[in-house]
């Protein structure tokens, strides 16, 4: 296996994963030194380090510095007499190093009107990723969305069923209609999305949410976003845009949202 085509593969999907090198051995080892791993936080595993105990002692580890966020340094005696006791009797060393690749945020776009055609301006200033997804290529394109991780030309619902979605997902709705906004708010509505928000007035949205609750989601509507935005007093997209970006960035890292000088 190619490992380093895998953990591209990896990243182009925006996943998590660590990789484990065996960077360094002395005596005998089941692998010579640079033998790679790409452990996923599922557990499950591409590449091998030479198997047996000290590859499982590894995937543990990985695991660990996967949920904690760290990279780290391993070293492991394979004769059974360090903290990890492998059941192994190579007699060797090993040193092993864990660096863990983080999936990055990414803000995915429904609808490629005037709303979020100004929100992937401000995206491309913090060096987010971002999709963009609509039925219509005229309105979806590269000459609009220069930037764009990815663009999606087919029905919302299609399109959406791409994506691999986690907690490192945000959604801004804002699609050409109510009823556009409705399905692509039903498709992800039960995702565990870091963000979802909903451009509309009151109205649309009561309609929306109505339909939603009539079938059977009215426990997921208390995490969306509707009306989307901060209240910052805004008229034009630009302005818009900006409340939404600051909304986003709000939730993602549980801050209120207040003015500074209320705060410190």
């Amino acid at each position: 296996m190619n490992i380093f085509k895998k953990a591209y593969e990896l990243e182009q999907e925006n996943k998590t994963f660590a990789l484990a090198t065996l960077i360094e051995t002395d005596g005998s080892t089941p692998r010579n030194d640079t033998a790679k791993m790409i452990v996923l936080s599922s557990g499950e595993t591409f590449g091998t380090i030479g198997g047996g105990g000290l590859e499982q002692a590894v995937i543990k580890e990985a695991l660990i510095s996967i949920k904690n966020n760290k990279t780290k340094v391993l070293r492991y005696n394979l004769d059974g007499s360090d903290r990890d006791k492998l059941n192994m009797v190579c007699g060797g060393k090993a040193k092993v190093f864990i660096d863990v690749i983080n999936a990055e945020p990414i803000i995915v776009l429904l609808g490629g009107g005037h709303v979020n055609y100004a929100i992937s301006k401000y995206i491309d200033i913090l060096n987010y990723k971002y999709i963009v997804i609509d039925n219509l290529e005229a309105m979806a394109n590269r000459d609009r969305f220069t930037n764009a991780f990815k663009i999606i030309n087919k029905e919302f619902t299609e399109g959406l069923k791409e994506l691999n979605i986690n907690d490192k997902y945000n959604f801004v709705i804002a699609t050409r209609g109510h009823e556009f906004d409705g399905v692509c708010l039903e498709s992800i509505i039960q995702t565990n999305a870091s963000y979802i928000g909903m451009i509309g007035s009151k109205l649309k949205i009561k309609t929306i949410y109505d339909k939603l609750i009539e079938k059977g989601y009215e426990k997921e509507l208390s995490k969306i976003y509707a009306p989307i935005g901060l209240d910052i007093g805004t008229e034009t997209p630009e302005e818009i845009a900006l409340s939404i970006i600051s909304e986003i960035l709000k939730v993602r890292s549980n801050k209120t949202g207040k003015s500074l000088k209320d705060i410190i």
